[in-house]
């Protein structure tokens, strides 16, 4: 069966006809000299409908699922939040605390296990990930667990002032920071390249659990008053249940997301079965997570009211996914692609049309690489 077929403008190849270049993701209507048609900067990879830099939680830290899987994980987003709230305003603070440590981690391995995204990564490597992280979190917090009992914010990974405004502010939270990221700097060292998005996986598994185990040493001196804190302000909870529970999870994984995209990242052209690391993008990555961990850590030397505090930090995790997402963006679509296969069909999960098999869908534009590699394997 023959496959219509139209000439790419930004990558001159003959591709399958439709809206989309099959094989590099352009827009193939895209005026000429706009800028939109290689970068496709309104149309994400992972969800062609959105614009790359709107703010959307669920496609940035959850792109490997279909978008009615995506639903439960927003709602999921908002009932950690609602359980946040409601345990702050009782002062119920070991429940707050146990929800903030474990929430959206438990989501993210919903994630994993819904959108067999955590398939592609072998389980042990997984394990071995989300042990080293947790590892050096607690290692991290004990320390400073006492001091967080008394105050109501910490920033990246990190406590407050230690010894001097300097060392607290700076120098600590960004030893925290790269501290997250070395597991999953270690599983890549060990093993080569595969996808981006395993890359991220990786990446965001090492963040969450460095960041479960952080907030668990560090705030469960604050038992210590008793599981209700009847002498704790009902604000001073909410935004210490603001910071611990959404930001810093939030920021912790879409770094570590990130670092760990740079990490997998492989460009097009590039052969071999053990392919170098991008380190121009690994730096970026690594530079993006050490000046977010020093920004966060030189708010805390700098004396401002509860809620100021607790909406630096959360613009901090709003920069963090936008980050992410303009980091998913550009390593799908300019990783080197599977092999591509115009006469053979597949179902395309983000519109439900069957398309020829190439890097990106013709008629909707999704790339097929935010479908797990084992779904994609299973229908060739």
């Amino acid at each position: 069966m023959t496959v219509p077929t139209t000439r790419c403008r930004a990558c001159a190849a003959d591709v399958p006809s439709g809206a989309y270049c099959g094989a590099c993701g352009a827009h193939l209507f895209a005026d000429r000299g706009n800028g939109l048609g290689r970068l496709r900067i309104r149309h994400y990879v992972a969800a062609p409908e959105e614009h790359v830099l709107r703010l959307s939680t669920a496609t940035a830290l959850f792109p490997q699922v279909s978008p009615r899987s995506r639903t439960p994980f927003r709602v999921g987003l908002v009932v950690v939040l609602a359980l946040l709230v409601t345990f702050a305003v009782l002062r119920w603070q070991a429940l707050m605390i146990a929800t903030a440590a474990f929430g959206f981690a438990v989501l993210f391995g919903i994630y994993l296990r819904e959108s067999t995204a955590g398939r592609d990564v072998a389980r042990r490597t997984q394990a071995l990930t989300a042990l080293g992280g947790a590892g050096l979190g607690l290692l991290w917090a004990i320390p400073s667990g006492a001091r967080v009992a008394r105050s109501y914010d910490v920033p990246l990974n990190a406590g407050p002032a230690i010894g001097s405004e300097l060392l607290g502010g700076l120098v600590a939270p960004v030893v925290g920071a790269l501290l997250m990221l070395i597991p999953a700097a270690l599983v890549r060292i060990r093993g080569p390249a595969r996808e981006s998005l395993d890359g991220y996986v990786i990446g965001a598994v090492s963040a969450v659990s460095f960041t479960v185990a952080s907030t668990i040493g560090r705030l469960t001196p604050q038992l210590a008053s008793g599981p209700v804190g009847y002498g704790r302000s009902q604000a001073g909870l909410l935004v210490e249940a603001g910071i611990q529970g959404v930001a810093m999870p939030l920021t912790a994984a879409a770094i570590g997301g990130l670092f760990g995209i740079a990490l997998w990242f492989t460009r097009r052209g590039t052969s071999g079965t053990q392919p170098r690391i991008a380190w121009p993008a690994v730096l970026a990555a690594t530079l993006f997570a050490v000046l977010s961990a020093a920004a966060l850590g030189l708010l805390e030397t700098v004396p401002l009211q509860q809620g100021l505090h607790l909406g630096m930090h959360l613009l901090m995790a709003i920069l963090a996914l936008i980050a992410l997402r303009i980091g998913i963006q550009l390593a799908v679509l300019r990783e080197r692609p599977d092999e591509m296969h115009p006469d053979q069909p597949r179902l395309c999960l983000h519109c439900d049309h069957v398309i020829p098999q190439m890097s990106f869908c013709p008629n909707c534009g999704v790339a097929a690489r935010t479908a797990p590699r084992s779904h994609r394997q299973a229908q060739e």
